[in-house]
Protein backbone atom coordinates (compact mmCIF):
# COMPACT_ATOMS: atom_id res chain seq x y z
CA UNK A 1 0.00 0.00 0.00
CA UNK A 2 1.43 3.34 -1.08
CA UNK A 3 0.58 6.82 0.13
CA UNK A 4 -1.66 8.45 -2.47
CA UNK A 5 -1.28 12.15 -3.17
CA UNK A 6 -4.63 13.47 -4.32
CA UNK A 7 -4.76 15.97 -7.19
CA UNK A 8 -7.42 18.59 -7.89
CA UNK A 9 -10.91 17.10 -8.05
CA UNK A 10 -12.80 16.78 -11.30
CA UNK A 11 -15.26 19.70 -11.58
CA UNK A 12 -18.11 17.25 -12.20
CA UNK A 13 -18.08 16.31 -8.52
CA UNK A 14 -18.98 19.87 -7.60
CA UNK A 15 -21.66 19.91 -10.32
CA UNK A 16 -23.24 16.78 -8.84
CA UNK A 17 -23.10 18.30 -5.36
CA UNK A 18 -24.62 21.58 -6.61
CA UNK A 19 -27.45 19.60 -8.25
CA UNK A 20 -28.00 17.75 -4.96
CA UNK A 21 -27.64 14.41 -6.67
CA UNK A 22 -26.90 11.22 -4.85
CA UNK A 23 -24.09 8.95 -6.08
CA UNK A 24 -26.37 6.86 -8.28
CA UNK A 25 -27.72 9.99 -9.99
CA UNK A 26 -24.16 11.18 -10.63
CA UNK A 27 -23.21 7.77 -12.00
CA UNK A 28 -26.25 7.82 -14.32
CA UNK A 29 -26.56 11.50 -15.28
CA UNK A 30 -22.83 12.07 -15.79
CA UNK A 31 -21.53 8.59 -16.53
CA UNK A 32 -18.60 9.81 -18.61
CA UNK A 33 -17.62 12.18 -15.78
CA UNK A 34 -17.75 9.23 -13.37
CA UNK A 35 -15.41 7.31 -15.68
CA UNK A 36 -13.14 10.35 -15.92
CA UNK A 37 -12.98 10.55 -12.11
CA UNK A 38 -12.26 6.84 -11.85
CA UNK A 39 -9.46 7.14 -14.41
CA UNK A 40 -8.05 10.20 -12.66
CA UNK A 41 -7.96 8.27 -9.39
CA UNK A 42 -6.30 5.34 -11.14
CA UNK A 43 -3.67 7.70 -12.58
CA UNK A 44 -2.99 9.13 -9.10
CA UNK A 45 -2.49 5.57 -7.90
CA UNK A 46 -0.13 4.59 -10.74
CA UNK A 47 -2.60 1.96 -11.96
CA UNK A 48 -2.87 0.13 -8.64
CA UNK A 49 -5.77 -0.55 -6.27
CA UNK A 50 -5.63 1.94 -3.40
CA UNK A 51 -5.96 -0.81 -0.80
CA UNK A 52 -4.34 -3.93 -2.20
CA UNK A 53 -1.78 -2.75 -4.72
CA UNK A 54 -3.32 -5.05 -7.36
CA UNK A 55 -2.75 -3.87 -10.92
CA UNK A 56 -5.96 -2.28 -12.27
CA UNK A 57 -4.53 -0.57 -15.33
CA UNK A 58 -4.50 -1.67 -18.93
CA UNK A 59 -4.61 -5.43 -19.33
CA UNK A 60 -6.01 -6.09 -15.86
CA UNK A 61 -8.95 -8.47 -15.53
CA UNK A 62 -9.94 -7.06 -12.13
CA UNK A 63 -13.28 -5.30 -11.72
CA UNK A 64 -12.61 -1.63 -11.06
CA UNK A 65 -14.76 0.94 -9.30
CA UNK A 66 -14.47 4.32 -7.62
CA UNK A 67 -14.60 3.55 -3.91
CA UNK A 68 -15.61 5.79 -1.03
CA UNK A 69 -13.05 5.22 1.74
CA UNK A 70 -15.66 6.36 4.26
CA UNK A 71 -19.02 4.87 3.34
CA UNK A 72 -21.46 7.31 1.83
CA UNK A 73 -24.35 5.71 3.73
CA UNK A 74 -22.74 6.79 7.00
CA UNK A 75 -20.89 9.91 5.77
CA UNK A 76 -23.19 11.41 3.10
CA UNK A 77 -21.33 14.74 3.34
CA UNK A 78 -18.24 12.97 1.90
CA UNK A 79 -20.04 11.49 -1.13
CA UNK A 80 -18.41 13.91 -3.58
CA UNK A 81 -15.26 14.65 -1.58
CA UNK A 82 -12.28 13.83 -3.82
CA UNK A 83 -10.06 12.97 -0.85
CA UNK A 84 -12.53 10.19 0.02
CA UNK A 85 -12.56 8.59 -3.46
CA UNK A 86 -10.13 5.92 -4.67
CA UNK A 87 -9.85 3.50 -7.56
CA UNK A 88 -10.24 0.02 -6.13
CA UNK A 89 -10.68 -3.60 -7.09
CA UNK A 90 -14.26 -4.82 -6.70
CA UNK A 91 -15.78 -8.13 -5.63
CA UNK A 92 -12.86 -9.43 -3.60
CA UNK A 93 -12.85 -10.73 -0.03
CA UNK A 94 -10.22 -8.16 0.92
CA UNK A 95 -9.42 -4.51 0.21
CA UNK A 96 -12.37 -2.16 -0.34
CA UNK A 97 -15.00 -4.89 0.07
CA UNK A 98 -13.45 -6.09 3.34
CA UNK A 99 -13.35 -2.52 4.63
CA UNK A 100 -16.99 -1.99 3.75
CA UNK A 101 -18.05 -5.25 5.41
CA UNK A 102 -16.38 -4.49 8.75
CA UNK A 103 -17.55 -0.88 9.14
CA UNK A 104 -21.03 -0.45 10.59
CA UNK A 105 -23.04 2.56 11.71
CA UNK A 106 -24.11 4.54 13.55
CA UNK A 107 -21.58 7.25 12.77
CA UNK A 108 -20.17 7.32 16.33
CA UNK A 109 -19.27 3.61 16.02
CA UNK A 110 -17.94 4.10 12.51
CA UNK A 111 -15.61 6.89 13.61
CA UNK A 112 -14.00 4.46 16.05
CA UNK A 113 -13.89 1.63 13.50
CA UNK A 114 -12.24 3.80 10.84
CA UNK A 115 -9.43 4.57 13.29
CA UNK A 116 -8.34 0.93 12.90
CA UNK A 117 -8.20 1.13 9.09
CA UNK A 118 -5.36 2.89 7.35
CA UNK A 119 -6.38 5.51 4.79
CA UNK A 120 -4.43 5.45 1.52
CA UNK A 121 -3.76 9.17 2.00
CA UNK A 122 -1.94 8.70 5.31
CA UNK A 123 1.63 9.88 5.12
CA UNK A 124 4.44 7.41 5.84
CA UNK A 125 2.40 4.27 5.33
CA UNK A 126 5.54 2.15 5.51
CA UNK A 127 5.61 2.77 9.28
CA UNK A 128 2.42 0.71 9.62
CA UNK A 129 3.96 -2.40 8.11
Amino acid sequence: MKTIIKTQPNASLQTAKDNRWDWDEFHTNMHQAYLDCRNQALDEQAGECAYTGLWLGEGSNQKLHLDHFKKRSIYPDLTFCWDNLFAAAKDLDYGADYKDNVIHGPKSNSDIQYNSIISPTNANLKHYF
